[in-house]
């Protein structure tokens, strides 16, 4: 669905956000319904479905725009190595360790997953095997498979374990875990 970028339809889009984060954090994200969040939003339920075809969809919205700002925050960096990445990505998401947590406990994370995957399609060969990437499709499948699976994996568990250790430490980490040979 084509999003409007008339201002009404951006504070709509933006007001249901907000009411979703707020009810994910009341109730199990099967309990959410596009009435509650109506309601909770204060619009009509023609303004959702002007706006999206299902609960999903705000999600999937939202998390999307968390990562292509990942994504150009290591535009920004590229050429990049294992440090500059870690950084970024540990820096970078820890703001959304609430919502990453809420995700996980209601059974929700794949809407992280399937961006993460969708990221690492687009970074897995800047920092896993440049040379490999030319042009072997399978190699590229199965290395942002790879990169999407760890690093989400990893995120996972430090933002759900409360992001205690600081960022320059995950970095330092990552960069350890990256130099362990099979």
């Amino acid at each position: 669905m084509e999003k409007s970028q008339n201002p009404i339809a951006v504070r709509s889009r933006s007001m249901l956000r907000q009411a979703m984060l707020e009810l994910l954090a009341e109730r199990p994200y099967g309990q959410i319904t596009v009435t509650a969040l109506c309601e909770h939003a204060q619009l009509g339920r023609k303004t959702f479905y002007r706006n999206y075809a299902e609960k999903d969809d705000i999600l999937r919205e939202y998390i999307a725009c968390l990562a292509d700002g990942f994504l150009e925050k290591l535009r920004e960096q590229a050429p990049f190595g294992d440090t500059a990445f870690a950084q970024t990505l540990f820096a970078y998401w820890k703001p959304y360790a609430d919502l990453f947590c809420l995700l996980e406990q209601n059974g929700e994370f794949r809407f992280v997953q399937r961006e993460f995957e969708r990221v690492a399609a687009r970074v897995g060969g800047w920092f896993i095997c440049p040379e490999a990437m030319r042009e072997d499709r399978t190699f590229q499948r199965y290395c942002a498979s790879f990169v999407s699976g760890g690093c989400y994996a990893l995120l996972r568990d430090w933002m759900c374990g409360g992001a205690v250790e600081p960022v320059e430490q995950m970095t330092a980490l990552f960069c350890q875990i990256r130099r362990l040979k099979a």
